[in-house]
């Protein structure tokens, strides 16, 4: 119970960083952003290459195709990343779009008791604050498994087309230099994307605990119930882990 207890402690107080001086959520915020001006690049490089092509098919036959599938595919995968890396930021910024049903309290003859309406607000927020980490994890989750698609992708062509373009300066500096990025995100930066996916499951771990939720789904929805142990559910008193633990292993 001790050890399970500090395992807890021990993972909510190590901190990690993201760019050597940011934190994790604010260092990867920072990359989704620059990620979205690279798309914008990416594709304005994409359209201006394919309109020149249009213009000299007649001496490049073939040409618009091989770009097509080439720089289109990258430009579709890197696409689709930087739309879940919104949605990340979407969830982490606007409030507004974390919607939690709220409880109401029963009428009874204590409604007025400050300490129950205080208790049942601060049941309100963890049921918003869990929901908030739920969705964003959610997301962050499909930005790094495409992520680690577009990458790979990335990588592995431009080791071919390296090998077609060797004799060719300018195609070449362009396939290694989108090589040596793909290579250094896939080492660096999705080790920093894993590091936050496990803190937000620490998160959540931690906020199961506190409202007394044995089974939390990291990546769904939650219900209106509240805990598996039937429906009237009361927040925890302050400075209780220690006795929600016993509790659960008793139950164990």
């Amino acid at each position: 119970m001790l050890h399970r207890s500090s395992s807890f402690t021990q993972e909510k107080i190590r901190k990690r960083n993201c760019l050597w001086i940011f934190s994790l959520q604010t260092g990867i915020s920072i990359l989704i952003v620059v990620d979205l001006f690279s798309l914008a690049a990416l594709v304005s490089l994409f359209i201006y290459s394919t309109i020149d092509d249009v213009n000299n098919a007649g001496k490049r036959t073939g040409y618009l195709s091989f770009q097509i599938f080439t720089d289109g595919i990258i430009v579709m995968l890197f696409a689709s990343k930087c739309y879940f890396g919104f949605q990340f930021l979407s969830y982490s910024c606007c409030l507004k779009k974390t919607k939690v049903r709220s409880k109401t309290m029963k009428k009874s003859s204590d409604q007025n008791n400050s300490q129950n309406a205080e208790g049942y607000s601060n049941l309100n927020l963890d049921r918003f604050k869990m929901q908030k980490t739920k969705n964003e994890r959610r997301q962050l989750s499909r930005y790094f498994i495409f992520s680690v698609v577009t990458y790979f992708f990335t990588i592995i062509q431009s080791s071919s087309l390296a090998i077609i373009f060797i004799y060719e300066a300018s195609q070449l500096y362009k396939v290694v230099a989108l090589a040596v990025c793909a290579i250094f995100a896939l080492i660096y930066v999705q080790r920093k994307i894993f590091q936050l996916l496990e803190e937000k499951d620490t998160e959540l771990r931690l906020r199961s605990v506190k409202r007394g939720v044995d089974n939390i789904d990291t990546l769904g929805s939650e219900d209106d119930k509240d805990s598996e142990r039937g429906s009237h559910y009361k927040p925890p008193a302050e400075n209780s882990t220690d006795k929600s633990y016993r509790i659960r292993n008793q139950m164990d």
